[in-house]
């Protein structure tokens, strides 16, 4: 075999196998796919043209759901009320682009402007509308896929940890680039991570790694893994300060005051106040020493001086007061605000268009800058109603957040992760005041998470681990409908979890833990084989429920004992034959087979 023949078998060897690997755990993929939006890949690895990874994962993943879709026919995340939403902005996008073409000035304007560049580089790429608008719907695409094929909280919890090893990738670089640099005003920065190579992203990605981290600490069951993930918190922290960015420093102080306000417990918690003023003293203590040691003996006096210069006023204070450091970019800020208020007056009712804001602030202010504001850039660029149905979609996901809460306080895999996803809510609400990342993987991350804990809760897998799918797919499971709330269940179990004394009941066996979903059931009575003789125990179980219902009108609570016996003798019938070999992971059901 030639020389140059063995790489390329090599290469093409490695290609099958992560396309078998592909095919088996999509949510392998995913967490591939995810990569893509946030790391900077080589360009050897990044693909030319069409060809890159991202398109490819995304077209792989694309066949999968449509093989999918003609496998089970239920598009059940389509009617999801998250993605009505996206969807209508995805509209609102496309018809103020549209509008945009006869209300802005003609490409001739347009196409002389430069965007200046690190350095001396320039480029000509002045609209970006193309490059946003696929950016928007690519993100849609990802949510749907992480709807679709992840299938168990261990998956999910996963492609988080991807996320949090995406976080911590841009660390090394950035300390080496510090390490390396003899200025004084040196700021930490780094360009392996997309959104690393501007302070207040870079810090704001820091900050998310942060609270990610000490969610880990908080449910960690080992005393040596939360030393680790504190490790990586007290290495995180100097970093925002090095960074130099002001957003990142409040933020910093925003998510201390929650860690310490208890926003991570817990809806179940109760601890007196004496103990909560403690934990929020220790941990603000930890926290002011780690920054007052940062900020006196690691950073150099302009950076210092950066920081402490929060006032945007500061600009009229006079010559002396401009040249301090940091003044110049909150007259910047400030200038580009105002002017973002005449170009919202001009365009008061669709914006300039997706991706339109710079250009156009070029040609009638003389700058190729974005609004730095969420709330701004999306009256800029897409008027009020893109507004209106931006802040919809954050109440909803706050809403969501809330009625998810204690469904998954005590959850095996995932506890209290609807109280992270609220706290990265916030944290994400606050940085929108000083960037525009309503764009950006954030909001999707969230959408996606929201989307299948509500599933779970639905089917009744958020009370225990999910079992493994089969070979055979996935398979289907009921829509959420519109409201959100969870759906009864008929299959005639849920009948044998409240007896005479329901209360107690509950407190002995935690029978709520064990209810399982019809298709979990399903498949793992296919792995053992006893198919049929499962299901007719279960009909059984649903003929005695019907009887019951039959004799009384108080069903559930008024169940004679007899019949709740007979009920327990059938499941533990059924699980013995669902699992002979017994799952030391589910404790639901261990403590109901030995009842």
């Amino acid at each position: 075999m030639s020389a140059v023949g063995l790489p390329a078998t090599v290469v093409l060897g490695l290609v099958a196998a992560a396309f078998l690997v592909v095919l088996r755990y999509p949510w392998v993929a995913i967490s591939l796919f995810l990569t893509t939006f946030i790391i900077n890949y080589p360009a050897a690895a990044r693909g030319a043209g069409p060809i890159t990874i991202n398109n490819v994962l995304g077209l792989v993943l694309l066949a999968l759901l449509a093989w999918n879709f003609r496998q089970h026919r239920d598009l059940w995340y389509v009617t999801d009320p998250f993605m009505r939403v996206l969807l209508v902005i995805g509209m609102i996008f496309i018809f103020g682009t549209v509008v945009s073409w006869y209300t802005l000035p003609d490409h001739w304007v347009e196409d002389p402007l430069t965007k200046p560049a690190w350095g001396a580089i320039k480029t000509t790429q002045t609209d970006f509308t193309g490059r946003f608008m696929f950016q928007f719907f690519s993100r849609i695409a990802f949510v749907i896929f992480v709807a679709e094929f992840v299938q168990t909280p261990r998956q999910l919890k996963w492609i988080w940890v991807t996320w949090l090893g995406c976080i911590l990738a841009a660390v090394p670089p950035s300390l080496i680039g510090y390490a390396q640099s003899h200025e004084a005003d040196f700021r930490v920065l780094t360009k392996v991570v997309n959104w690393a190579d501007n302070a207040n992203r870079f810090a704001f990605g820091l900050l998310l790694g942060i609270a990610f981290l000490y969610y880990l600490a908080s449910t960690a069951r080992s005393w040596w893994l939360r030393g680790v993930y504190a490790l990586g918190m007290a290495a995180l922290a100097p970093l925002i300060l090095l960074s130099a960015s002001r957003s990142g420093f409040l933020g910093m102080s925003l998510l201390s005051l929650l860690i310490a306000w208890g926003a991570f417990a817990s809806t179940g918690e109760r601890k007196s106040f004496g103990e909560k003023l403690k934990r929020a003293s220790m941990f603000l203590g930890v926290a002011a020493f780690v920054g007052g040691f940062t900020f006196f003996f690691i950073l150099s006096q302009p950076i210092r001086e950066r920081l402490l210069n929060l006032n945007p006023f500061n600009q009229t204070a006079g010559p002396a007061a401009q040249e301090q450091e940091g003044t110049r970019s909150n007259i910047q800020r400030a200038a580009t605000l105002r002017d973002s208020v005449h170009i919202i007056a001009e365009h008061p009712f669709v914006g300039v268009g997706l991706g339109n804001f710079r250009w156009v602030h070029k040609v009638e202010y003389g700058l190729f800058k974005p609004p730095h504001n969420s709330y701004v850039w999306a009256m800029s660029e897409g008027g009020p109603c893109l507004v209106l149905a931006y802040l919809t979609f954050f109440a909803m996901l706050w809403r969501r957040f809330s009625r998810l809460r204690p469904a998954y306080a005590n959850h095996p895999v995932i506890p209290c992760f609807p109280q992270f996803l609220r706290v990265y809510m916030i944290l994400f609400m606050f940085f929108s005041a000083f960037a525009d990342v309503w764009l950006e993987e954030h909001i999707f991350m969230l959408t996606a998470a929201t989307i299948l804990l509500e599933r779970w809760l639905k089917t009744g897998a958020a009370a225990a681990v999910p079992a493994t799918p089969s070979a055979s797919g996935p398979a289907p499971q009921p829509g959420p409908d519109d409201d959100g709330e969870p759906e009864e269940d008929e299959s005639g179990v849920s009948a044998l979890t409240l007896p005479i004394d329901a209360e107690a009941a509950r407190a002995a066996f935690d029978l709520d833990d064990a209810r399982d979903s019809a298709w979990r059931l399903l498949a793992r009575i296919e792995e053992v084989g006893h198919q049929l003789q499962c299901l007719r125990e279960i009909g059984k179980l649903v003929d005695a429920h019907e009887q019951t219902q039959a004799r009384t009108d108080l069903v559930p609570v008024a169940a004679p004992v007899r019949e709740l016996r007979e009920g327990l003798a059938s499941l533990r019938t059924i699980g013995a034959l669902v699992d002979p070999l017994g799952d030391p992971h589910d404790a639901a059901r261990t403590r109901l087979l030995a009842a």
